[in-house]
């Protein structure tokens, strides 16, 4: 049948549907089904291979994953299975660990424990451990010195058994608890895997080689001057080498000072040796800030000191938490120094001190006959200098006072009234004549109120408060500079007035006086112009002098600087030679030969850096031997 018998046998097929008698029509849904039809030969003389079917590829690689997966899990599930059920070999429940040994000791004793285990396995247990770990020391920020010992126990046998004797030292506050941690690391036959077994056994330690005690105070004023008492006390019967204390200070606390002075830093004492009953105080001074409820602690901790860094606690003996909390203040005082509100302050010499000081009652209470006081300690006041309105300056005590007698108000002051009072001095001239006057000079102010608070059913009761500023005053540096050409070291040369494209020579010299601080860092430089030689001659020879080529900057490294120098005692002082080579622009007129000298350096009592400028050196001479008029203006 040819394809053009095809085409007209489905034509008709369709007429015959479409006509039918039976009146139904048969619908097709072109565009889905498509019936085609393919020469295909259907002779197959049995010649080569017959087709084959294509292979697919991903079929065979997702029956491979598939069946990857299952056999894994499989196995996991197997072997948990049969470790952990004891179905066939092992299970971590058949091997007991445990731990002999008393469960209360003596701090800084010898602790006997006995370490049993116990195989009850078929199979042996292979390449097992024991790891042994303690907190050695006490601390209050977790068991951050943990000891760990490892001991090597070999094959354990199937029911078999082993043991331990281990011997070890566990320090802590009295009647605390410290945990020791056993671990059982060990393997199987034909395993790499490694597997645990653990346990714990707490030993209570009945007393601590020390103790700490500190002084009864659970509540503070805001801002108000505290003292800390710290006392270490050695229990045991041996001698303690090597002691350190340790505080650690709450966020808010400004140190005031300590007795004795902290050996490193300002927290940390070597203590030394402690015999029996050996007893060492320790007084921290500070203020405290927040607000009214909050809670600040002190972290105390004692013990022998790190062998490896002396200012660390290695074995922590023993360790306090101290916690305090903030109160607001009854009558609360704030004396601001130069408009500022710090605790330490530093004023130039003949500096002047500007103090306000701000009060206000913050109970609901009156309070009667209030009194305000600042009390300034210390040589460096100008007590002439001295002003206060309204109020009194006792020049005997040098007290400020603010009383009922100077201000009627202060007589009864209502719930929450506040007010603030000034007053100003200046300081002392760091020296007069030829001597310093004042040596690290410094200033105390103490500020207060003391009032009587009247409670209900009338019971009066007397409140007080204060704080205390320090103010230092830094030391006089002074710089001087001048030019010479008779005067100095050098013998100068050259034309005298200078001449226009001719070279003379020049002597420059810088002095330093320092009056009441020693300083450090010190240094004079300065700008030569670009016409002006550094010829490189200096005196005395042994000063730290350098040039720049390029910045044309001369450098004098002074380093540190006594106080006094140039006043109670020898002056210090550099001189150095230029040359001078003026240009016609400059005749008729004297010529710069030297820029701004300017001065830098940190006075090491006030932590002050302190700069100190000169103005520029020309060719004006003055004070110069044999100098006449005229000698510095350049000439043709």
């Amino acid at each position: 049948m040819t394809i053009e018998d095809r085409k007209k046998d489905s034509i008709e097929k369709l007429s015959e549907n479409l006509y039918r008698n039976d009146g139904t029509v048969t619908k097709h849904r072109h565009g889905v089904l498509h019936k085609r039809h393919y020469d295909v030969s259907d002779d197959w003389s049995g010649e080569g291979n017959p087709p084959k079917r294509p292979i697919d590829r991903n079929s065979t690689f997702k029956k491979f994953f598939i069946g990857s997966i299952v056999f894994f899990f499989s196995s996991v599930i197997f072997a948990l299975y049969t470790f952990y059920g004891g179905f066939n070999i092992v299970s971590n429940e058949n091997i007991s660990l445990s731990v002999l040994g008393p469960a209360f000791t003596e701090g800084g004793s010898d602790l006997n424990l006995q370490f049993e285990i116990k195989n009850s396995n078929r199979q042996a247990l292979e390449y097992a451990d024991l790891i042994i770990e303690y907190p050695r020391g006490a601390t209050l920020l977790g068991d951050k010195d943990i000891v760990r010992l490892t001991k090597s126990i070999g094959n354990i046998g199937s029911g078999k058994s082993a043991s331990e004797n281990i011997k070890i030292v566990i320090f802590g506050d009295e009647d605390s608890e410290r945990i020791v941690k056993a671990t059982l690391e060990y393997r199987l036959e034909g395993s790499n895997a490694i597997f645990l077994k653990e346990t714990t056994f707490p030993v209570h330690v009945k007393s601590s080689p020390i103790s700490i005690s500190v002084s009864d105070l659970r509540e503070v004023n805001a801002n108000q001057e505290i003292s800390i008492d710290v006392e270490m006390l050695a229990n045991s019967d041996k001698v303690l080498r090597n002691m350190l204390l340790r505080i650690e200070y709450p966020a808010g606390f400004t140190l005031l000072g300590t007795t004795p002075e902290a050996t490193y830093g300002n927290n940390v004492w070597r203590l030394g040796d402690f015999d029996k009953l050996a007893r060492k105080k320790i007084t921290i001074r500070g203020k405290l800030t927040g607000e009214d409820g909050e809670e600040r602690s002190f972290r105390i901790y004692g013990g022998q000191e790190d062998e490896k860094d002396r200012e660390a606690i290695g074995i922590i003996y023993g360790s306090v938490l101290e916690t305090l909390t903030i109160k607001r203040p009854f009558i609360e005082t704030k004396l601001l120094i130069n408009g500022e509100s710090g605790t330490d302050f530093v004023i130039p010499t003949n500096g002047r001190v500007n103090g306000e000081l701000v009060w206000v009652n913050n109970l609901p209470d009156r309070m009667l006959d209030a009194e305000l006081f600042v009390l300034i300690e210390g040589d460096a006041i100008d007590k002439k200098t001295v002003s206060v309105f309204p109020g009194f300056f006792n020049s005997q005590n040098n007290t400020i006072m603010w009383n009922k007698d100077t201000v009627p108000m202060l007589e009864q002051i209502q719930g929450g009234d506040g007010g603030s009072f000034s007053f100003t001095f200046n300081v002392l001239p760091a020296f007069s004549g030829n001597r310093v006057i004042l040596k690290n000079p410094e200033l105390t102010l103490e500020a207060g109120v003391s009032a009587r608070r009247v409670k209900e059913g009338n019971v009066p009761e007397k409140i007080t408060s204060s704080e205390k500023k320090v103010v230092r005053v830094s030391s006089n540096v002074q710089l001087s500079s001048f030019v010479r050409y008779y005067d100095g070291p050098f013998k100068n040369s050259g034309g005298l007035p200078p001449r226009a494209d001719k070279e003379t020579t020049y002597t420059i010299t810088w002095t330093v006086l320092n009056s009441s601080n020693n300083l450090s860092n010190t240094l004079v430089k300065t700008t030569l112009p670009s016409y002006v030689r550094f010829l490189g001659n200096i005196s005395p020879n042994g000063e730290e002098v350098s040039f720049n080529d390029k910045s044309r900057e001369i450098i004098w490294n002074i380093g540190s600087v006594d106080q006094g120098v140039g006043v109670d005692g020898p002056i210090r002082q550099l001189s150095f030679q230029i040359g001078l080579t003026a240009s016609l622009s400059q005749v008729g007129n004297s010529a710069t030969v030297m820029g701004e000298s300017l001065l830098t350096t940190k006075d090491t009592f006030t932590n002050a850096n302190i700069t100190v400028t000169k103005n520029i050196l020309t060719t004006r001479l003055s004070g110069d031997t044999g100098i006449k008029a005229w000698d510095d203006i350049v000439s043709k």
